[in-house]
């Protein structure tokens, strides 16, 4: 059955009706007046179908059962009864009295397009909305006019159209579905895009940035995650911008590839069982032999950043957690946590020069990873001459796999690594193992307490051939140093210097040691004489020169000055000055003691215990070879 609403609720000039309390009774019958306001005794109202001469009929109540004769004849006051179909248009044709249904009567007005109900096309410059006398759109609870405020109330809002909205908006709203703020295209959020697989929707998200540069938040996608896809598949080359993560584990079974200037940020490290980090982590089916994440994929290019999250590779055979083959300046980690990979954990290559630095860093292996073995590195820098911004602040554990690697780090990278702890690996840092290694500085940097560790830091003798130096370095268990290119093990639980330098020697180059480093000597007799006498030495100096070096001269302390200053009675300039004081009985003073010996049987040149040189040009107030003077309280002086 149709709706009918009753004409007398409106006036043929729109108007609306408010939702208040009490309300102005409307006319229960609808009036005809004439141009003088007199009533159209006898006139007639002919329907129309809106912009037609078609008949459409009105109803004498709101059954709709009974339909108004038309025109419809008005009483002797000009009222009627009409009621119209909800939603329908009509043309209204007012006349008044004469003949036979006014035939001959004089038209009053004509008012086309009159319809009331939800229906409602709302347009033009002269329509308004029309709402019943609750305040209610017809046809409609959900589309409220309160005339009092001015607030137009709407309970559901579908648009396909599109349109603008200004001004200021209050309140908790609650916006479900995909919302995608497309005048903001320097961000998207990934979360907003449609799919199951997070890294396709992160794909998109980036794809959706103007020309690919921006900031996509993905950090709505929280909790258990899938992922099929490297999310950055199909990134222009040229693009850069940011991914920032949320807290979830992303199980992925495709490599993360990192494109040029491009950074993913999560909120935290932690592994797959922690709560409120960001972990990605490699998923059953996940390739062998594979990086999690990987910095590009050809290169060089720049700017690569992960930072502030987890890289799991869940024991995958071979897998490496994060590699750098082709990422240089301004490349790097920070604050990453990388886990159970059986291959590599941090793999930086030949290619990534002036990469890093690579910082604040936990590389653990644990049982779950029955995979890890022998071979296994956590951190392998291999990048040879390539200039490295190094490790920093970096732990490397291997607590409970069930063959510990052989070494948990190797260096063959130029460049400065430091604040380093090592534990469970027979050897914790090898340097020099794999390609021809550039200088290199290891500083505050320790090994244990670890039962497997045998010795903290190896230099091999298989490519390492530039200057290696030591500072401030320590193990609680096996040898602190085995130097393989110079013959020399150090056994003692710190260090606080050693510098290793190899190759042929120039009369311009010295090797030189401090506090008993002997790293180039390779006989006993030193060392056998220092234990023995229980000698410390505040500088020592050893020099065990090949046969085939070029130089002509060996020193173990050479001094060479000028002085300049013309002051009476000062210093001048002296070579070497040497004072010994002894403040206790039964002890000897030597300002210096030298020992020349032939040990070898040879036919020496020559062998001189002491040479003294005096040179005289001008005329001093003295010229001494040797001075000699002594003197004691208690013996005669000689």
């Amino acid at each position: 059955m149709k709706t009918l609403v009753n004409l007398s609720l409106f006036v043929l000039y729109a108007i609306v009706c408010t939702a208040q309390t009490a309300v102005l009774l409307p006319q229960p019958k609808i009036q005809f007046l004439n141009s003088i306001g007199t009533p159209l005794a006898g006139g007639c109202v002919q329907t129309y179908a809106a912009g037609t001469t078609t008949n459409q009929a009105t109803f004498t109540d709101s059954s709709g059962n009974v339909q108004n004769q038309n025109p419809v004849i008005l009483d002797s006051a000009g009222r009627a009864s009409i009621f119209v179909s909800s939603g329908v248009l009509y043309r209204f044709v007012v006349s008044s009295f004469g003949g036979i249904n006014c035939a001959s009567g004089t038209l009053q007005y004509t008012q086309d397009n009159v319809a009331l109900g939800s229906v409602l096309t709302v347009g033009g410059s002269n329509t308004q909305v029309q709402f019943n006398q609750a305040g209610v759109l017809a046809g409609s609870s959900n589309f409220t006019w309160n005339n009092a405020t001015q607030t137009l109330s709407i309970g559901a809002l579908n648009t396909t159209s599109g349109g603008t909205l200004a001004g200021v908006f209050a309140g908790n709203p609650i916006m479900t579905g995909s919302w995608s703020i497309k005048a903001l295209n320097t961000i998207q959020y990934a979360d907003q895009f449609a799919g199951t697989d997070a890294c396709a929707k992160i794909n998109a998200a980036i794809k959706a940035l103007s020309a690919q540069d921006g900031v996509v938040y993905a950090q709505g996608i929280i909790g258990a995650q899938f992922c099929a896809t490297n999310p950055f598949a199909g990134v222009s080359a040229s693009s850069s911008g940011t991914v920032y993560m949320g807290g979830s584990v992303i199980s992925t079974t495709a490599s993360w590839i990192i494109p040029n200037k491009w950074r993913v940020i999560g909120i935290g490290r932690g592994n797959a069982a922690d709560g409120l980090n960001t972990v990605i982590k490699a998923n059953i089916g996940f390739p062998i032999n594979t990086p999690v994440v990987q910095f590009g994929a050809s290169g060089p290019i720049f700017g690569v950043q992960l930072n502030d999250l987890g890289v799991d590779c869940s024991n995958i055979s071979g897998a490496i957690g994060v590699q750098n083959s082709f990422a240089q300046e301004q490349s790097g980690l920070d604050h990453v946590l990388i886990r159970n990979c059986a291959g590599t954990g941090l793999l930086v290559t030949n290619a990534s020069q002036n990469s890093g630095p690579y910082e604040n860093l936990e590389i653990l292996n644990d049982s779950a990873c029955t995979n890890c073995g022998a071979t296994t590195v956590l951190a392998n820098f291999q990048s040879g001459s390539a200039p490295s911004g190094g490790m920093h602040h970096a732990s490397l554990n291997s607590n409970g796999v069930p063959t510990v690697p052989n070494d948990a780090l190797k260096l063959d990278a130029q460049g400065s690594f430091s604040d380093i702890h090592v534990e469970y690996s027979l050897r914790g840092i090898t340097i020099g193992s794999q390609t021809a290694t550039a200088p290199i500085a290891l500083r505050d940097t320790e090994c244990g307490p670890s039962p497997t560790v045998t010795t903290c830091i190896s230099i091999s003798n298989a490519f390492a051939s530039s200057s290696i130096l030591l500072e401030g370095v320590g193990s609680a268990s096996g040898n602190l140093l085995v130097d393989n290119i110079h013959g020399y093990t150090d056994t003692r639980n710190h260090m606080a210097f050693y510098l290793s330098n190899t190759g042929i020697f120039t009369n311009t180059q010295t090797n030189e040691y401090l506090q008993s480093l002997l790293g180039n000597c390779t006989t006993t007799e030193y060392n056998t004489v220092q234990v023995g006498n229980f000698t410390t030495d505040a500088i020592a100096g050893c020099v065990d020169m090949p046969i085939t070096a070029t130089v002509h001269q060996v020193d173990g302390i050479a001094g060479y000055v000028t002085n300049h200053v013309n002051i009476a009675q000062s210093g001048g300039a002296v070579g070497g000055y040497f004072q010994g004081r002894q403040m206790a009985d039964n002890g000897a003073a030597w300002g210096s003691n030298s020992l020349v010996q032939d040990v070898a049987g040879l036919n020496a040149h020559q062998i001189i215990s002491n040479e003294v040189d005096v040179n005289v040009l001008g005329t001093p107030a003295r010229a001494w070879g040797v001075l000699v003077s002594g003197g004691s309280t208690g013996k005669r002086d000689r």
